[in-house]
């Protein structure tokens, strides 16, 4: 959260008291580490497969390929920024945005750049914030990720969409990068747009949502979120389902609107925590991880009612991951859960970061986040030391980047700079 508010939520979080579950280590699916990629940042950017290759990003400014069977390099593309966006494929190619204010497209088997598109710059949300203009050094170190690319067919040529942090949606031509149209959402763009029936949908860092025609770029509807201070803007991409677009918020909602017009239908209230992954949706259940309240989430996707709910160790930006009939989601405090779709207590395992293993009795209390005991006394009132105290906390390791699963194997990248592959109990 914002440090000039983060005192008012830390006397909040700590009058709360969440029970933990029993982790069930006798029936664990992660059986064992098959391998591990180290790079040389931070890891906020989530894996994506194509065929035998691996690829994600990293804040040492590579785009990564990796062999997916054994770990080995294939190949590394060189920006002049921090990679947090997932890398998306099409047509042979990669596509992916860097904080170095241009988005790419990497030919998939050799690693050479295919075409580049500069954008107006890409830069973290604290810039646009309340943050005192003295203050140049200070950056928002919960501002994890860039937009990552969604593609179309316009008018029969295939386009890719992403959005900003210059506040622009663009269209760009997947051949050549040459812009079809953008539109101005007046914004930091760093969610990820959703396309549906000729539609985009995607929020920005004010709190506005947008749906925009995906053809010609106009804006068809609009919809304001909340704007308390510390509270406000949309970080996490949309899910459309029954007619719904579905996202979370920094205002601790999750907004359902109906796709046609934007009206809401219902709306979820998570009390005093951002919504910030995206959700995934099964059997009409939408699950959703929490900032600090720490939960994974089950609610009804029809209603907006809660089924019930996991508790975690410390924020979970991520998007979960289901497989088997079990949901997988990382933590901030380095730790990999593992649960039972339905009811979720029926079955827990998790598993955590060496790092986690020897950091966390100086950095987590009672084993789950408490910012002010992570702080070690720092004045919270100076936005670096709220910087610094993030740091500490993504030394454990943290998972911000969403696993995925494919025959067996889970892939999840840790700010520990490793790209990790577990073997799960098939």
């Amino acid at each position: 959260m914002k440090p000039r508010f983060y005192f008012i939520l830390i006397l909040l979080i700590s009058h709360i008291s969440w029970a933990s579950q029993p982790i069930n280590n006798a029936t664990k699916s992660i059986e064992k580490i098959k391998w591990q990629f180290k790079t040389q940042g931070k890891i906020f950017s989530s894996p994506t497969i194509y065929k035998n290759t691996i690829f994600i990003g990293s804040e040492d400014g590579y785009l990564y390929a990796i062999n997916k069977k054994t770990g080995h390099l294939k190949w590394k593309f060189k920006t002049n920024g921090a990679v947090h966006a997932t890398p998306k494929i099409q047509n042979q190619t990669v596509y992916f945005l860097s904080y170095d204010g241009y988005f790419y497209a990497i030919h998939i088997h050799t690693g050479a750049l295919k075409w580049k598109f500069k954008t107006n710059g890409e830069f973290n949300i604290a810039h646009h914030s309340t943050t005192p203009k003295t203050d140049t050094t200070y950056y928002d170190p919960w501002d994890c990720y860039l937009s990552s690319a969604s593609f179309a067919k316009i008018n029969g040529s295939t386009c890719v969409f992403f959005g900003s942090s210059d506040g622009h949606v663009y269209a760009l031509n997947t051949n050549n990068g040459q812009p079809i149209w953008s539109f101005n959402a007046k914004g930091i763009i760093h969610s990820s747009p959703t396309i549906h029936n000729n539609k985009i949908f995607i929020g920005n860092a004010n709190g506005v949502f947008y749906a925009i025609d995906a053809t010609n770029g106009k804006e068809i509807w609009k919809y304001k979120t909340g704007e308390q201070p510390g509270m406000s803007g949309i970080l996490a991409s949309a899910v459309v389902h029954d007619g719904k677009v579905i996202f979370g918020a920094k205002d601790a909602h999750l907004y359902a609107l109906d796709e046609n017009n934007g009206h809401l239908k219902w709306r979820y209230n998570a009390g005093i925590a951002w919504i910030i992954g995206t959700a995934i949706i099964k059997n009409n259940t939408i699950y959703v991880g929490t900032s600090d309240s720490y939960l994974l989430l089950a609610i009804d996707a029809a209603t907006g009612v809660e089924k019930e709910k996991f508790n975690v160790n410390g924020y979970i930006f991520a998007t979960p991951t289901i497989y088997k009939n079990n949901i997988y989601i990382g933590d901030f405090t380095g730790r990999i859960f593992e649960v039972s779709e339905q009811p979720f207590s029926s079955f827990s395992n998790s598993w955590s970061t060496l790092s986690r293993s020897r950091l966390a009795k100086d950095i987590l209390k009672n084993d789950k986040i408490d910012f002010l005991f992570a702080s070690k006394g720092k004045n919270l009132d100076i936005p670096m030391n709220s910087v610094r105290t993030m740091d500490d906390i993504y030394s454990l390791g943290s998972f911000a980047s969403s696993p995925l699963v494919e025959k067996g194997i889970m892939y999840i990248g840790s700010a520990d700079g490793n790209l990790y592959a577990f073997e799960l109990n098939k």
